[in-house]
């Protein structure tokens, strides 16, 4: 049986003041274990500038079917791989700039 998708949703919160910035990248891949060639990959993005006026919310979602995506093999054999880069910048006393994800599973 060959799985038919995988989703990975991600949020968190945020605060930044004066112009700095946070921003936060996703990588979701899944390859067959069995077929070199067989692998599918998503990815996803969020950013903000500016003044967040306290705190705000931030979310984004990547999805892959490897089930339709495999074409050598089934997708009942595979690696998953998630990828996450957070970034929080701040160039001036005083000022703050910080992102969190919040981690629950289902």
């Amino acid at each position: 049986m060959a799985i038919g998708s995988l989703e990975v949703v991600e949020f968190g919160d945020y605060r930044i003041t004066n112009g700095d910035s946070v921003s936060a990248d996703l990588l979701l891949t899944a390859s067959s274990n069995t077929n070199f060639f067989d692998y599918t990959s998503d990815s996803a993005s969020f950013g903000s500038s500016g003044d967040s006026a306290g705190l705000k919310t931030w979310n984004m979602s990547a999805s892959v079917d490897p089930a339709s995506a495999f074409v050598f093999g089934l997708a009942n054999d595979m690696a998953v791989s998630i990828q996450n880069t957070l970034t929080a910048t701040t160039d001036a006393f005083g000022e703050t700039a910080w992102i969190q994800k919040k981690l629950s599973f289902t």
